[in-house]
C-alpha cells in the first residue's frame, strides 16, 4: 500500500453552489485548502425509496444501494451488513492502513480491531458512548447528552457535569482559543435571538473537526 494520506469529508446536504460562494468569498479556510488541494467528486445513489441521510451515507460507505444493504434506520445491528457489505473504513483497516473516522453514520459500535484506528469517533446517534482514545469518550459522553436534550428542538441548556468532565481533556481535542470564541459567540447569540438556536447543532457537529 502506498504511504499517502487520504481525507474523505463527508458534507452532508450542502448544494456545491453553497460550497462554492464560501469559498470564493473566503479563500483562505479550511475548505478553500481541501478543495484546492483535493477532488471535489459529484456523487450519485442508485437509492430511490429511502433518502434519508442514514440511508444514502452507508450506500457511499458500503458500494451498494440501499436495497442491498437495508440500513434504513440508525442502531441497527450490522453485524450481518459489515460481514457482507464492509464499510470502507473497516476494508482499508482489514488491508492494513491506519485510520481515524469521526461521525460517521452507522459507525457505532466501534470494530473489535480498534488499535488498528488512530481515532474512532461513532455518530452522534450511538446508543453508548464509546469512542477511542479515551479522551473522545469524554467528548461523546457531552455529545451524546446534548444531542438527548435536543432531539426535537434545540434546548438551550448544557450538561454541566459532562462539561466539567470534558474540561481536563480539550487540549489533547486540540480546542483552540479560536473554537472557545466560536463556542462563546453561538451561546452568546442565541440569548439575543432565539432563531440562532437551530445553528448550535451544526457547531455542535462540526467544529471539532475543522480546528
Amino acid at each position: 500500500m502506498m504511504n499517502k494520506k487520504t481525507i474523505l469529508f463527508e458534507l452532508n446536504e450542502v448544494p456545491l453552489q453553497v460550497l462554492e460562494t464560501y469559498i470564493e468569498r473566503h479563500p483562505q479556510s479550511t475548505f478553500a485548502l481541501l478543495t484546492n488541494k483535493g477532488t471535489i467528486l459529484r456523487t450519485e445513489t442508485p437509492d430511490s425509496n429511502w433518502l434519508h441521510p442514514w440511508c444514502t451515507w452507508p450506500t457511499l460507505h458500503r458500494g451498494v444501494d440501499t436495497e442491498k444493504h437495508m440500513l434504513t434506520n440508525l442502531s441497527q445491528n450490522l453485524t450481518e451488513v459489515d460481514a457482507e457489505y464492509p464499510p470502507v473504513w473497516k476494508i482499508l483497516a482489514k488491508e492494513g492502513a491506519k485510520i481515524g473516522l469521526a461521525g460517521s453514520l452507522h459507525s457505532w459500535p466501534m470494530p473489535d480491531d480498534i488499535q488498528q484506528y488512530d481515532f474512532y469517533l461513532p455518530d452522534t446517534f450511538a446508543s453508548d458512548a464509546q469512542a477511542h482514545p479515551v479522551e473522545l469518550r469524554k467528548f461523546q459522553e457531552f455529545n451524546l447528552s446534548m444531542v438527548d436534550k435536543s432531539a426535537r428542538n434545540v434546548s438551550t441548556g448544557v450538561s454541566v457535569d459532562k462539561a466539567a468532565a470534558l474540561l481536563p481533556h480539550l487540549l489533547k481535542l486540540g480546542f483552540s482559543f479560536s473554537t472557545a470564541y466560536k463556542v462563546a459567540s453561538q451561546l452568546i447569540s442565541e440569548r439575543t435571538d432565539k432563531n440562532r438556536k437551530s445553528r448550535r447543532r451544526i457547531l455542535q457537529i462540526y467544529q471539532p473537526y475543522l480546528n
